[in-house]
């Protein structure tokens, strides 16, 4: 998923739902806030449950001032594939 600088969700990918549970239309405008547990230790889905995923946060732009982010999610124990369909993680 993209946000904006203030880390409103922008664009939602179409493998996203899966994930999450959020349609597109529904997580659009959300904050990175909604989606993380209280303590910001984990993950959470649309139902509230911890999500079993690894997480990277990146800026788009520059560190000191980003024009945005993009966050990048995977369910924990799923491989990679390169476009050959070989398998990296």
């Amino acid at each position: 998923m993209v946000t904006d600088s203030a880390g409103r969700v922008t664009h939602f990918s179409a493998g996203a739902p899966a994930l999450w549970g959020y349609d597109s239309e529904e997580i659009l405008g959300k904050g990175l806030a909604d989606l993380v547990s209280p303590d910001r230790t984990a993950l959470r889905g649309r139902d509230g449950r911890t999500l079993q995923a690894r997480a990277g946060v990146f800026p788009l732009g520059s560190e000191e001032s980003p024009e945005g982010f993009v966050l990048v999610a995977r369910r924990q124990g799923e491989a990679r594939r390169l476009p050959t369909g070989r398998r990296w993680s």
